[in-house]
C-alpha cells in the first residue's frame, strides 16, 4: 500500500511538472513572438523602366524620387538601411512620389546618369513628369534632411 500511495504521489508530481513546463513554453513562446521586431516600413521603389515611370508620374500627377547609387557606395547603402527605413520618411514618399532605385553604373542607370548629370553617390533626384529636375541633392540625408527636401519639391497639377 505504501507503494501505491508513493506511486500516486510520483504520478501527481509528474503530471504537475509537465503542465507547469507546458505553461512555462506557452508564456515563454509567446513572449518571444510579441518581441520579433516588425517588418520594417521603407520606401517602396518600383522596378518600371523609365518611360514606364514617366507614364505613372503624369497619371498620377506625382513628382518622381530616385535614388541614384553606385553598388561600392558606402552612404549610398546607410541610405537604403537607415533613411529609407525610416517610417516617417517611407509613408510620405510612398504617398507622394513614384519611387525609382537605380545602379546609375548598369542599364538604365548609365544613360540616365549622363542625363542628369550624376557624377557623385549618392545623389538624390526629385524629377517631374516631363522628366525635368525640380531638386538635386547628393550626399547622404538622415531622415529629417530627406523630409525637408521632399517637402520642397512641388509639381504642378
Amino acid at each position: 500500500m505504501g507503494n501505491n500511495i508513493a506511486s500516486g504521489s510520483f504520478l501527481r508530481r509528474s503530471s504537475i511538472g509537465l503542465l507547469v513546463a507546458i505553461c512555462c513554453l506557452i508564456v515563454g513562446g509567446t513572449a518571444m513572438a510579441q518581441n520579433k521586431p516588425a517588418a520594417k516600413e521603407k520606401i517602396n521603389f518600383t522596378d518600371e523602366k523609365w518611360a514606364e515611370v514617366l507614364k505613372l508620374a503624369k497619371q498620377k500627377g506625382q513628382a518622381i524620387f530616385v535614388d541614384a547609387y553606385a553598388s561600392w557606395c558606402g552612404p549610398c547603402k546607410d541610405l537604403k538601411e537607415q533613411t529609407f527605413t525610416n517610417a516617417k520618411v517611407a509613408a510620405y514618399f510612398n504617398a507622394h512620389f513614384i519611387n525609382v532605385s537605380l545602379d546609375m553604373e548598369k542599364g538604365e542607370g548609365l544613360r540616365l546618369a549622363d542625363q542628369f548629370a550624376v557624377d557623385s553617390y549618392p545623389t538624390l533626384l526629385f524629377i517631374d513628369d516631363s522628366g525635368q529636375i525640380l531638386r538635386k541633392s547628393e550626399g547622404f540625408l538622415d531622415a529629417g534632411q530627406l523630409l525637408e527636401l521632399a517637402d520642397k519639391v512641388k509639381i504642378k497639377k
